[in-house]
């Protein structure tokens, strides 16, 4: 059976935001209303822009989550053989990777499913997340 996990940055108004991980819940009586029971009774007050579930992979050795950036070597689906430096999303009701088949596109056109990129890539790794590494995001 797959562990469903969540992680997300804490709301603190002072000091630096640290990760926490466990079980997502609503709490209508905090403010933004998010948390993540880090154990049974225990829920701490999350930043909901910083939510992302665990995508049941472990990468180099490290879980996956969505909003983590991986870099990963894939043919896409022009026969084109890239590396690829993206971040894990949800999508298409599956983690992978959105991306654009070619530069001029505005938006993200194609799709790589998490597990086809790491059955594609046994070198697969992931670098950081959005929230804390935003400048490994490539901008074309």
């Amino acid at each position: 059976m797959r562990e469903i996990l969540f992680r997300g940055k804490t709301l603190y108004a002072t000091g630096e935001q640290k990760w926490v991980y466990g079980n997502l819940c609503h709490d209508g009586m905090k403010k933004g209303g998010w948390c993540i029971e880090i154990e049974p009774g225990r829920m701490i007050g999350v930043d909901p822009n910083t939510v992302g579930q665990y995508t049941g992979n472990i990468i180099d050795g490290v879980k996956a989550f969505e909003g983590d950036i991986a870099t990963f070597d894939f043919q896409d689906y022009n026969g084109g053989d890239h590396i690829y430096t993206l971040p894990i999303s949800y999508a298409v009701d599956s983690f992978g990777f959105a991306y654009k088949s070619e530069p001029t596109e505005s938006e993200p056109d194609c799709f790589v499913y998490l597990g086809e990129a790491i059955v594609n890539d046994d070198e697969m790794k992931i670098l950081g997340n959005v929230f804390d590494n935003p400048e490994l995001i490539p901008h074309d």
